[in-house]
C-alpha cells in the first residue's frame, strides 16, 4: 500500500461568503496541488471539500497522513464517522434527530475515507510547515478569485 501525505486548507470571507479550498498531495518527491471554491460557503465546508477532493485524487487504496489545523475535522474522520453513519448523519438529542452541520458533505467524505487508511495530525501553531503554508496561500487566492497563484505539479496531474 502506498503512503501519501495530504495537507489541506479552507478559508472563507466572513462567517459565510466566498470561500476557497486547496490541498497538496505528496508521495515521496512527487506532489499535486488542486484548488476550488464557492461564492457562498463556510470555512468548514471548504476544508471538507479539500479533504474530499484530495481523497478523490487517489487512484488506489493508500495509507493517508492527513494534515490540517481543524481538530473537529480530524476527530470527525477518526472517531465520529461511525456514530454519524449509524444515525444517518444526524445528531440525536432527546430521541429526535437534528441535522448534522454539513451532513451531506460528511456522508460523501465518509464513503471516500472508507477506501483508505487515514491518520490525522493537527498542525496548529507549527512554526513552519511549507505544504500547509502553500495550501493557505492557494485557498485564500481562490476565495479572492485571484488567478495570480500558479499551481506547481510535479506529477503532471497524476496521483497515487
Amino acid at each position: 500500500m502506498k503512503t501519501v501525505n495530504l495537507t489541506i486548507a479552507g478559508t472563507c470571507t466572513g462567517d459565510s461568503g466566498r470561500g476557497g479550498w486547496a490541498f497538496v498531495l505528496r508521495m515521496g518527491e512527487h506532489s499535486i496541488e488542486r484548488t476550488g471554491g464557492s461564492p457562498q460557503t463556510t470555512k468548514a465546508q471548504m476544508e471538507m471539500n479539500a479533504v474530499t477532493e484530495g481523497l478523490k485524487a487517489l487512484r488506489e487504496r493508500c495509507q493517508v497522513y492527513l494534515f490540517s489545523d481543524n481538530r473537529r475535522l480530524l476527530d470527525g474522520i477518526a472517531h465520529w464517522r461511525e456514530v454519524w453513519r449509524r444515525t444517518l448523519f444526524t445528531r440525536v438529542r432527546e430521541h429526535l434527530p437534528h441535522p448534522l452541520p454539513d451532513g451531506d458533505l460528511w456522508e460523501k467524505l465518509d464513503a471516500l475515507a472508507d477506501m483508505h487508511q487515514i491518520s490525522g495530525r493537527c498542525i496548529v501553531g507549527q512554526v513552519s510547515y511549507p505544504d500547509k503554508e502553500r495550501c493557505e496561500e492557494l485557498a485564500e487566492s481562490q476565495a479572492k478569485l485571484n488567478a495570480g497563484v500558479q499551481c506547481k505539479c510535479s506529477l503532471a496531474g497524476k496521483a497515487a
